[in-house]
């Protein structure tokens, strides 16, 4: 790894990290840089896709595991709605309630994520009434928005792009000679890597 991705690499990692000082150095030849980053509380991040399943089958308590491993990698504390017990709690208030498991869950899930500073999405949230009730939620309460999946990262900045142009708010100034949809464009380059998070931890196109 050569210098200047180590810096990014560790720079990128403190946006997550909770600690009252971190301190990071690299040392090659007769260089040596030191970071000094001071930070608040750590970012919670809820973890939301597709589990479709009463009881989670093995295969997406590994898909949610990957992701929590990664993001706790990050320096992230996190909910991962797989591992959390809630379930039999839904099932119990269904009973009690007269309603059915997943009205239950979802309820409970929300109010998990109401504790949560951001929401993680993983690629398949979109096939799950769940998550995607999950995602209006963030969507609405203002938390903040991670994808893992690329393009639906960039979907996200085109459209606040545009909710900030119908405000009359500028989100970027124009270069000269840029047309309309170039700077719009540039917008989500600038902006890609503060809410995509592969589940593997690197951006890679």
């Amino acid at each position: 790894m050569d210098i200047i991705s180590y810096i990014e690499e560790q720079l990128d990692n403190c946006r997550y990290m909770n600690a009252e000082k971190a301190e990071m150095s690299f040392e090659k030849d007769e260089w040596k840089i030191s970071i000094i980053v001071k930070r608040k509380k750590a970012m919670k991040v809820y973890i939301s896709g597709k589990i479709g399943e009463t009881v989670p089958s093995k295969e997406t308590i590994a898909k949610f595991m990957k992701a929590e491993d990664m993001l706790l990698a990050k320096g992230m504390e996190v909910f991962n709605p797989t591992t959390s017990g809630l379930g039999l709690h839904a099932e119990s208030l269904a009973q009690k309630n007269g309603t059915t498991f997943w009205e239950e869950i979802v309820l409970l899930d929300i109010e998990e994520l109401k504790k949560c500073d951001a929401i993680y999405m993983l690629e398949d949230f979109r096939r799950s009434d769940g998550a995607m009730s999950e995602y209006h939620y963030a969507k609405g309460a203002g938390k903040s928005m991670i994808f893992a999946y690329y393009h639906h990262a960039a979907e996200w900045l085109f459209a606040q792009y545009d909710k900030l142009c119908d405000q009359g708010r500028e989100p970027l100034e124009p270069d000269y000679g840029e047309e309309p949809f170039e700077t719009k464009q540039r917008y989500v380059r600038e902006n890609i890597n503060k809410i995509w998070l592969p589940l593997n931890g690197k951006r890679e196109l």
